[in-house]
């Protein structure tokens, strides 16, 4: 009878001990995380998952080959939850396993990713700790036979306890602007994470996103989604429209300035002058908001530079997509009018694949902080090199290339007001006192200013120099931010900044602005994104573009946008914030249930069409080719 027992016991354990481990992972991410934690479906699906994964335990022979199988396993399920803990803490959203391409930019911002970190994420060892212990105690024999039937039996049954689930839970929505709220679209579609992870667990949302990654590595041209992607467009098509300012800079040179982590407040009259000088003397629009995609930066790059969505479900777009064409890419609407277009970084050019991602978006050259003769700080990751370094740099090689009869576009990446704000900043020190002179706040926000003070005497010093050689009165600025400072904690910017205290919706309103020696001022009141700088820029350069392959409007044609907040379910416009499907504000009556449900199912059909032409690699595409020689 102790036989049978203990027998019984080795068994229970050893079916019951990963997919438990599994459970309990998924528990631990909601409660880090303050998701709901009692899911009766996730729970089901983390379990049916674990089963998968033991069932090899049944084809190992020894109990120590049992424990290192059942160990490795449960401990790469805690890093799979631990690690989206922490990508969330900077995000806000969880990541894509495609991001693992670019898992050096992650351990390259040090300063960054080590705020993150918690003495509490230790309790993610005690799982590891306890399946060990459980199969260890239990599992008696050395050695055992293999039992295929049983791993057969075993994984037919994890199967279908996952599909009975799926199957048990449909949705039949008669409304088809509704469709959104499902969860069968959510299963064919991960548009929402947060939502995923709540719903499903983080094991079925990583198995659907390893299931779409590999889709979406088929390169096969898909024919009928690409007539899809054309018959949207021919019932979505834009017309060209001619506005007041649409020419006004035709032939000008361009200087496109991305300010990384540049916040609205860090412009101040006294400690960034020239671009308060540029907000106040140029074109300033006042609700210009970053959306925060997935890959913040890069993304941002993407949206300005194509008008087009960044990806948002087949991971980082500089790696993806960096062989895909981007035929009007800013790069190449210039070049077609004759300019020449160069980009240039402060950092290693390996830093997001910038040498093929540019060359994709048709820069001739892209500078890195090597190809300038930048020297990296010893502490690269924690300190920066200084965005006075960048322009001086950039300024050279422009003007050494200078042709009166070639205008050119030049696009900048800034890097000094990124995170960590504080004494690892060792070349702000000067700056740093005389920030802290000027305001009186905490020293992450002076430092935080010290940064903008070193990137305005940068654009300062190329304005200065290209006035000297007669060229700043043909010369535009064209300067907008990829995303406020998140790596700063938010009371921190509320202690200072009060204007907007408690908003965390307002946090994402950064500079965006246009400035050229002689320019009528002017303060634009209309929501503006990411997506609207691309169009119109376009139109007051006069460039040759169909904005129908545009996400955004030009801003003086459109007057009122939407603004995505960097996934398909929160989105701002004139009337409400809608956030992950609940409304964060209201601004007028109309937005009443029906105008929400049409609006959200217009813009992810919209999101949805958009990155079915990076996946499909639209416009190198026969069909959209035979478009074009129509």
């Amino acid at each position: 009878m102790k036989k049978i027992k203990n027998f019984k016991i080795e068994h229970i354990a050893l079916f019951l001990s990963v997919p438990l481990s599994f459970v309990l992972v998924d528990i631990f991410v909601k409660g880090f995380l303050g998701f709901r934690l009692i899911s009766s479906r996730a729970i089901i699906y983390s379990f049916a998952i674990g089963m998968m994964f033991n069932a090899v335990n049944y084809l190992l022979k020894t109990k120590k080959a049992k424990l290192i199988y059942s160990t490795i396993i449960v401990c790469l399920a805690c890093i799979l939850g631990l690690s989206q803990i922490m990508y969330f803490s900077i995000f806000a959203d969880f990541y894509s396993l495609t991001r693992l391409s670019s898992i050096q930019e992650f351990f390259v911002v040090k300063g960054e990713t080590s705020k993150t970190l918690s003495f509490s994420y230790v309790l993610f060892l005690i799982i590891p700790f306890l399946n060990f212990l459980i199969l260890f105690k239990f599992i008696s024999t050395n050695k055992i036979k293999v039992q295929y039937k049983v791993t057969l039996i075993y994984l037919l049954g994890s199967i279908l306890l996952y599909n009975c689930v799926q199957l048990t839970f449909r949705n039949q929505m008669d409304d088809v602007t509704q469709l959104y709220l499902t969860d069968d679209y959510l299963y064919d579609n991960v548009y929402n994470k947060s939502r995923s992870i709540e719903r499903f667990g983080i094991f079925t949302y990583t198995y659907r996103d390893i299931y779409n990654i590999v889709k979406n590595s088929l390169k096969i041209e898909d024919v009928a989604k690409l007539e899809e992607i054309n018959q949207y467009f021919d019932e979505n098509s834009r017309e060209k429209v001619v506005n007041d300012k649409t020419g006004m800079f035709e032939g000008k040179n361009v200087v496109l300035i991305l300010a990384e982590s540049l916040n609205t407040w860090g412009i101040h009259e006294e400690i960034s002058p020239t671009m308060y000088k540029m907000a106040t003397e140029g074109i300033y629009f006042k609700n210009y908001y970053s959306p925060r995609f997935p890959a913040t930066t890069v993304d941002a790059e993407f949206a300005v530079n194509t008008g087009l969505v960044p990806s948002m479900d087949f991971g980082n777009t500089a790696y993806m997509f960096k062989d895909n064409a981007f035929p009007n890419s800013l790069a190449n609407l210039f070049k077609k009018q004759g300019y020449s277009a160069n980009s240039f970084h402060n950092s290693d050019g390996s830093f997001y694949n910038r040498f093929q991602y540019h060359e994709a978006l048709g820069y001739d050259k892209f500078y890195d902080a090597e190809m300038m003769g930048i020297e990296l700080p010893e502490n690269f990751g924690y300190n920066w090199p200084t965005d006075l370094s960048l322009f001086e740099k950039s300024t050279e090689i422009i003007l050494e290339n200078y042709d009166e009869n070639i205008p050119f576009l030049s696009y900048l990446i800034t890097v000094s007001t990124h995170t960590p704000y504080d004494e690892n900043r060792t070349y702000l020190k000067d700056d740093f006192e005389i920030a802290s002179e000027i305001i009186d706040s905490n020293s992450e926000v002076q430092y935080y200013m010290a940064a903008a003070r070193d990137l305005d005497n940068g654009i300062k010093h190329m304005m200065d120099e290209f006035e000297k050689q007669g060229i700043l009165e043909d010369t535009v600025f064209v300067l907008f931010s990829d995303h406020y400072s998140y790596g700063m904690f938010h009371d921190l910017i509320w202690e200072y900044y009060t204007d907007y205290k408690g908003d965390f919706h307002r946090l994402n309103n950064v500079p965006f602005m246009i400035w050229t020696p002689g320019i009528t001022p002017e303060v634009v009141e209309e929501n503006v994104s990411q997506f609207e700088v691309y169009p119109t820029i376009s139109n007051m350069f006069g460039l040759d573009n169909d904005l129908t392959y545009s996400m955004g409007n030009d801003v003086f044609t459109a007057g009122s946008n939407t603004i995505i907040n960097g996934s398909r379910t929160s989105w701002q416009d004139e009337n409400v914030i809608y956030e992950n499907n609940q409304i964060y504000e209201l601004f007028n009556e109309i937005a009443d249930q029906k105008y929400i449900d049409n609006k959200s199912a217009y813009l992810i059909e919209r999101l949805n069409i958009f990155q079915d032409i990076l996946k499909n690699d639209y416009f190198d595409s026969s069909v959209y080719k035979e478009i074009e020689s129509e």
